[in-house]
């Protein structure tokens, strides 16, 4: 009998009977192939251009489960060593030598994509589509492309970006020298002090512990039994610890101000100043008779937060008075002397006053805070009984002239017009400064310093009050002590109306600041 439909894969069906004629036998298979299934073509059907196994499993003559040979089932299965494929290779789900494939992830041991792996050989390589990432035990990279890891050893360069960062509690053998900007923020810096094994040491400029550099050097000098030191400045300017005394030249103390007016540098300073000052004066109103008790000069200020310090009128006593004048501030009633005082001043003794007017200062025991635009009265007056014979003129100017103010005399109970003093007023106001002169005992005695550069009014100036003041070509006199003038911020070898000493010359570019008063 002969077969056939032959299956047109090049396969017989192993143990198949064959006839030819007369003879019969056995015919041997065309290829090493079996088909566990004997006598039985209907599990091979044909199809177009090939045939396909239906059911029952193809396999090789060798084969052996998961050792040799191949298998292929009805389902598609195949076992086998190895294989080449030409074309694409797809699948949904599997495992490749150890590692295993899902729809979203290739791994090893067992999946996971939230962060580092449960298992030090645990590695899971993950898409989705959208977000892609990769896992170990010791790392992870995350779908924004940040790395995370217990440690890392980079032997190329590090390249970050803007506002980047590298954070942790060290980074090893970090060579300083890469630290070209930016903020050290840790509270403090250690230095590594080894005996005989060089200087450690922060510096700038200097290379070691002496003045003959400009910078500064902050550590500890091995050469010198490894002495904490500091050195700071110039060759000829500077200051420097040596690990045992402070050693300076040049020093001086500084304050910021405010500028009450105009400065320029050099200028010597005064935190008293002139606010109110009215100097004519062609004759005189008595003070202290049975007809003029009192005599009073209002004004007002522009300044807003200032204090009055003090006044000043032209005084001279007539006869042998032997009480004191003194001065009380007071605001305005109707026009004339409240009666109640805001301030009251120190008392001048009528004894010690010249026959001849002379300009009398008085100083209040408190500055008072005065509102701007707002009349004030000074008012004048003595401690003891009126006299007609003993008492005290006060100059003033029949012409008057002072336009923010009056004058009045007080005949009880009542005030009387006058025409106005000859007056000053003397301001403070806190943190301001102002030209000094010596043609005020206030002033005087407001002196603080020099101005180091040029201010406008109302900005910031910072005044020297120490130390060695210098000025490039300011011709002072080597050797000569230097006195306030009467010529606002000026200086000179002769003093004032009042003395007041502010320094000495060391050379024709540097004062060395004394406050010293005659």
């Amino acid at each position: 009998m002969e077969i056939n439909d032959t299956p047109e894969l090049n396969f017989i069906p192993a143990q198949q009977t064959v006839s030819s004629g007369s003879a019969s036998g056995n015919k041997e298979p065309e290829l090493n192939m079996l088909v566990n299934q004997t006598n039985d073509t209907s599990n091979v059907v044909t199809g177009g251009g090939g045939s396909v196994l239906n059911q029952g499993t193809l396999t090789s003559p060798n084969y052996k489960v998961g050792s040799a040979g191949w298998k292929l089932d009805s389902n598609g299965d195949l076992e086998a060593s190895s294989g080449t494929f030409r074309g694409t290779l797809s699948a949904s789900t599997g495992t490749i030598g150890g590692w295993s494939i899902n729809a979203t992830s290739i791994y090893t041991g067992t999946e996971d994509h939230s962060g580092y792996t449960a298992n030090a050989g645990d590695l899971t390589i993950y898409s989705d589509g959208s977000d892609a990432s990769i896992h170990a035990k010791n790392f992870y990279l995350d779908t924004s492309g940040n790395l995370a890891c217990t440690s890392a050893t980079i032997s190329g360069a590090i390249t970050t970006g803007v506002g980047s960062s590298i954070s942790g509690d060290y980074v090893d053998a970090l060579s300083v020298a890469k630290l070209s900007a930016g903020t050290i923020s840790s509270k403090a810096i250690t230095l590594a002090v080894t005996p005989d094994a060089g200087d450690s040491k922060i510096q700038a400029g200097k290379t070691d512990f002496t003045n003959s550099e400009t910078g500064f050097i902050l550590g500890i000098d091995d050469s010198d039994s490894d002495k904490a030191k500091f050195y700071c400045g110039t060759a000829t300017d500077y200051v420097y610890f040596d690990g045992t005394s402070w050693i300076a030249t040049n020093l001086a103390q500084s304050f910021a101000f405010t500028a009450g007016e105009a400065l320029t540098a050099n200028d010597a300073l005064s935190i008293i100043n002139v606010d109110q000052e009215f100097l004519s004066s062609d004759g005189t109103e008595d003070l202290g008779t049975g007809t003029s008790e009192k005599l009073a000069q209002s004004f007002q200020t522009a300044l807003t937060g200032a204090k009055i310090w003090g006044c000043m009128f032209a005084i001279s006593k007539n006869g042998s008075p032997v009480d004191n004048v003194y001065v009380t501030l007071e605001a305005d009633s109707k026009g004339s002397p409240s009666g109640t005082p805001l301030a009251t001043s120190q008392s001048v003794n009528g004894a010690n006053l010249a026959t001849g007017a002379a300009n009398i200062e008085f100083i209040f025991a408190t500055p008072y805070a005065l509102t701007a635009s707002t009349d004030y009265w000074l008012v004048l007056q003595r401690d003891d009984a009126l006299s007609g014979s003993n008492y005290y003129k006060v100059r003033d100017n029949a012409a008057g002239g002072y336009t923010s103010g009056a004058a009045k005399y007080f005949d009880s109970p009542n005030w009387g017009a006058l025409t106005n003093f000859k007056f000053a007023t003397f301001i403070i106001k806190a943190g301001n400064v102002y030209k000094s002169k010596a043609d005020y005992e206030a002033l005087v005695d407001g002196f603080v310093g020099f101005a180091r550069a040029a201010a406008d009014a109302a900005a910031t100036v910072e005044a020297q009050l120490t130390g060695i003041v210098y000025k490039a070509s300011w011709g002072l006199t080597e050797g000569k002590q230097y006195f306030l003038t009467d010529t606002a911020g000026a200086i000179g070898t002769t003093a004032g109306t009042y003395s007041k000493k502010v320094g000495k010359a060391i050379t024709s570019e540097k004062l060395l600041i004394d406050k010293v008063a005659d």
